[in-house]
């Protein structure tokens, strides 16, 4: 049905597409004349909706809107396909005079819609052709389909060793889409049965087990006590009642259902959650097929709910088994497959949720370390991670060649921490190699690392709402003319928490008492006896009653002796965490009955963060004792950098960009324009123990370095001047990025000119700055745009800055027009551009864009004239995407026009040189390079600024006396092996 002649080919594609599906409906086509219709439906296979994907998506939402349009044009018309209605559209077409609707391309249509059409197509042709347009050429051995389905591969019996036409024939080749699904080899493994997989989160089971350890986690604030506690069985029974085929219930809903007041608070109840999630599987699907879905049989139910979630059948196999076992109508069959149940997978197998849930239902929490009778987990005969035996190695052991029961580890299925664990292993190896196996290992992990993407954005969106905050309490005090340094903004912040009141004693406090020597910062919980100088435990009082306080906890100040003043202390402090102007934890801290310090040097001692767990568990694997290895928090890191005066070591340093930036910062922020802070960090956070915090505790107590000048003993003689002679020794070590990755060149495409240099491309109108007015290459539609503009007022010239909005007014609203008529739409604009590249290597159907970054450059020396010279060839992400395409190395070592130059080195993004730089011998970072003018752009090798503030050291090829080299795990520099 398609010619191999190319001229014949050619000459095909020449004809119209349009005027050939709308004659093949009901006229004989030739063979060719078919099969060009066959390869432009090929080309416009329509939208087929994804409906999980696409249900609450604004985008398809309009698509599916825009198909449903098109269908009743056809049924309205009273057209067969359509194509029909694309051909009479196509037929009337007048650029000249423009009408709604009288489009033919950007249409949305629906993969159904041009079904239907090949149907209709090949039923007819197939009358005038009957020996060729047979039925197995149009659904081959295996049959149509209309469904997205599981490829079939070539090895599979079906196949029998055919061909795809053969197999699946014209129709699959053209409509065939492989079905979006997990495949059972990607799908994690339990927790806590090793060798089962993890269950669905769409599973009725799964879901059961989440939400009976929410309710199990519950607790509710009494107003009348301020005490908070556990639901009943009573209650616990009421609240699965009210979640029973509910989507979600609110806590004010939760409240009515126990009877409470509004008064009453659940620990759940913080930040932005409004609620708990229900059972939204059975909601879902009762919201499909109606209420009787909740007369069904509970494990009836779960068995349906599992045949919905099975991705190895067929959905033409699930309809019939639905409407065979269960009974269902073929609507209701219809409406199942589209329910939306949860995607994903939990983090345990349904083996070990069906051997917890009965404890979860009598009550118990999943885990609780400190009361392990009360345990769902212990009760199921399972152990904790942190209880199972481990195995010894003499070096960290490769994550992909571990078994599951080698540590208390677990899968780790996040990238972000196995990516963490994979460097930790190079350098914690690199250590033991050369220094022998440690005695012990403290750990503290970067904030931004402990958490994931969504996490850190949310965390991200909180510093910036909170800075505003900051800054907004400055301003106010500096309106009362004082200095807005870091302690008085934070006391500000409390104040304005407080509701600008005493919570110790009720009685407002003015600003002028706030800053007046008549109001303190007071610990909660005192900090001599629990270390703790974080926000959540501090508030504002009057002088008098932080006096009468002192070194006691609300609870032993009042409850004794006063405890109607404590019940009023409580209520203020329940107030304000029912106007959530007062976080849950720190409200806990007014209830506490019991302060030991040594539970509190615990905790400092043990970060429970994920990743600090799984990098504590993973280093444990060298260490027979636990105690080897710690995670500490690091709340206390900054208390013990300031004792040992290591606050300022860097700006002392003359090569430190740190010293730089210490004019920017606010009292007691630490200065991180400098890497090297991070292993002052870790020196700290090495000589962090429990002996040295039981020693600050006791400095605190006695009024510390802020009252009387005693600051913690050093650790060793010489310290401050120790540290400070190693940490100016210490080489940064960088990841270089050779990967090809990323965007390989801009989004725009350009035209060939006759100018060489000269590339044109398009635009619409409407989207035009004010420079590219300028740079539109036909004059006539030039002047009309800057007739346009004059006439609104928009003007060009020196010093003039015209308003993009209303530019965009103007050049839309009403839209422009040559003079013959004929809409201007979009515009050519003229660049002059040196990088622009053709996009693919062959030259049929050639794109030219412009490169995106360079990936790498290569230094080649040659003699010219008798004089060494040295030139760089910058080599775009584009063209090393190209070069591994061929099969070619990304990197080549042949100068592309001088065979006889020696290659030198190539440099990657974050690769370093040793350089002489003006008579001094520097670490550099290759940042990135500048192909037009030549330069190559360094930063130094501690330079921990963002890139755009960062001083860069430019040199070129010729310029540049440098070495490549390599600063490995531990510090140490080699030369490179290029």
């Amino acid at each position: 049905m398609w010619p191999a002649e190319t001229a014949e080919q050619e000459t095909l594609l020449a004809l119209n597409p349009y005027e050939l599906r709308r004659r093949g409906v009901s006229e004989r086509l030739e063979l060719h004349e078919f099969g060009r219709v066959l390869l432009h439906l090929n080309q416009r296979r329509g939208f087929l909706s994804n409906k999980k994907k696409d249900r609450g998506d604004p985008e398809a939402s309009k698509m599916l809107a825009e198909v449903k349009h098109n269908e009743e044009l056809v049924s309205s018309e009273g057209l067969a396909t359509i194509g029909e209605l694309l051909a009479q559209r196509n037929s009337t077409l007048d650029h000249r005079n423009r009408r709604d609707d009288d489009h033919v391309r950007n249409r949305h249509l629906s993969r159904k819609q041009l079904v239907d059409e090949f149907r209709v197509l090949w039923s007819k042709q197939s009358e005038f052709h009957p020996q060729v347009l047979t039925d197995r050429l149009r659904d081959g051995v295996i049959g149509a389909t209309t469904e997205p389905r599981k490829s079939i591969p070539r090895w599979d019996a079906r196949r029998k060793g055919l061909s795809d036409c053969e197999s699946f024939g014209i129709f699959g080749l053209i409509f065939f889409q492989r079905r979006m699904y997990w495949p059972k080899s990607v799908i994690g493994l339990c927790e806590l049965e090793s060798k089962e997989k993890r269950c669905p989160k769409g599973d009725r089971r799964t879901e059961r087990f989440r939400v009976l350890q929410e309710i199990n986690n519950l607790r509710y604030i009494s107003p009348d006590d301020g005490q908070d506690y556990a639901l009943n069985p009573e209650q616990r029974a009421l609240l699965l009642d009210l979640l029973a085929g509910k989507d979600k219930v609110t806590f004010d809903q939760i409240r009515r259902k126990f009877g409470f007041l509004d008064s009453v608070r659940f620990n759940l109840e913080r930040g932005k959650r409004a609620g708990i999630k229900g059972f939204a599987i059975d909601h879902a699907i009762a919201k499909a097929i109606g209420k009787s879905w909740h007369a069904r049989d509970e494990g009836e139910k779960t068995r349906i709910v599992q045949l919905l979630l099975d991705q190895e059948c067929e959905e033409t196999t699930v309809a019939d088994q639905l409407a065979a076992d269960y009974g269902f109508s073929s609507e209701d069959i219809l409406a199942l497959l589209e329910v939306d149940l949860p995607p994903g997978y939990g983090s345990l197998s349904l083996k070990a949720i069906e051997k917890l849930l009965p404890h979860l239902e009598r009550g118990l929490v999943y885990q609780s370390q400190s009361d392990p009778e009360l345990s769902a987990l212990h009760a199921a005969g399972y152990l904790r991670r942190d209880e199972l035996q481990r195995r010894l190695f003499d070096r960290l052991p490769d994550l992909s060649r571990m078994r599951l029961g080698d540590s208390r580890l677990g899968e780790i299925p996040n990238p972000v921490v196995r990516r963490a664990l994979v460097e930790l292993r190079k350098v914690v190896n690199a250590i033991v190699a050369k220094y022998g196996r440690p005695a012990a290992v403290h750990v503290e992990m970067a904030r931004d690392v402990q958490v994931g993407s969504e996490r850190r954005r949310e965390i991200a969106a909180r510093m910036r709402a909170r800075e505003a905050d900051r800054e907004r309490a400055a301003d106010a005090i500096r309106k009362l003319g004082l200095a807005a340094r870091r302690d008085g903004v934070n006391k500000y912040l409390i104040w304005q928490e407080q509701g600008h009141e005493c919570v110790y004693c009720g009685k407002p406090i003015s600003q002028s008492q706030l800053f007046g020597g008549e109001v303190e910062v007071d610990h909660i919980l005192p900090y001599s006896r629990c270390l703790d100088d974080s926000q959540m435990n501090k508030v504002v009082g009057h002088v008098e009653c932080n006096r009468d306080k002192g070194n006691r906890t609300p609870y032993e100040w009042l409850a004794a002796g006063s405890p109607e003043r404590y019940a009023a202390v409580c209520q203020r402090a329940v107030a304000l965490l029912q106007k959530g102007a007062m976080p849950y934890p720190k409200y806990k801290r007014f209830l506490q009955k019991e302060l030991d310090l040594d539970k509190f040097i615990a905790r400092q001692l043990t970060d429970t963060g994920y990743i600090t767990r799984a990098t504590v568990e993973y280093l444990r694997l060298l260490f027979e004792k636990e105690h080897a290895v710690l995670g500490l928090k690091g709340q206390l890191t900054a208390e013990l950098r300031w004792q040992w005066g290591l606050n300022t070591i860097l700006q002392e340093l003359p090569d430190s960009p740190a010293w730089s930036e210490q004019a920017e910062l606010t009292a007691g922020e630490k200065n991180r324009a400098d890497h090297r802070h991070h292993a002052i960090d870790a020196l700290v956070v090495a000589l962090t123990n429990r002996s040295r915090l039981y020693k600050l505790s006791e400095l605190v107590r006695r009024g510390g370095a802020r009252t009387h000048g005693e600051v913690l003993i050093d650790p060793w003689p010489d310290f401050r001047e120790s540290v400070a002679r190693r940490v100016r020794e210490i080489k940064v070590s960088h990841r270089p990025e050779r990967k090809v990755r990323g965007a390989l060149h801009e989004e725009t495409l350009y035209g060939v000119t006759p100018v060489p240099g000269e590339w044109v491309s398009r635009k619409r109108v409407e989207d035009l700055s004010s420079a590219e007015v300028e740079r539109i290459r036909d004059p006539g539609i030039k002047r009309i745009v800057l007739q346009r503009l004059s006439e609104r007022g928009i003007h060009f010239g020196r010093g003039a800055k015209p308003d993009s909005k209303k530019m965009r007014e103007a050049l839309s609203n009403p839209p422009l027009a040559m003079p013959s008529g004929v809409p201007i739409k979009k515009v050519r604009l003229v660049k002059q551009e040196l990088t622009i590249q053709p996009l693919r290597d062959s030259h049929q159907d050639q794109a030219y864009v412009k490169p995106g970054s360079t990936h790498h450059l290569c230094i080649f020396e040659y003699e010219e004239r008798g004089k060494r010279k040295r030139e760089a060839t910058f080599v775009t992400m584009l063209e090393a995407a190209k070069r591994l395409k061929r099969g070619e190395p990304a990197i080549c070592r042949m100068h592309p026009t001088k065979p006889h130059a020696v290659f030198i080195m190539s440099l990657s993004s974050r690769e370093m040189v040793l350089a002489t730089w003006q008579g001094e011998q520097k670490l550099l970072v290759f940042k990135t390079a500048a192909s037009t003018q030549g330069q190559i752009y360094f930063a130094e090798h501690t330079d921990a600024r963002r890139s755009s503030e960062q001083r860069k050291l430019v040199a070129s090829a010729n310029s540049l006396d440098a070495r490549k080299v390599v600063v490995d795990n531990l510090g140490k520099i080699r030369w490179a092996n290029d």
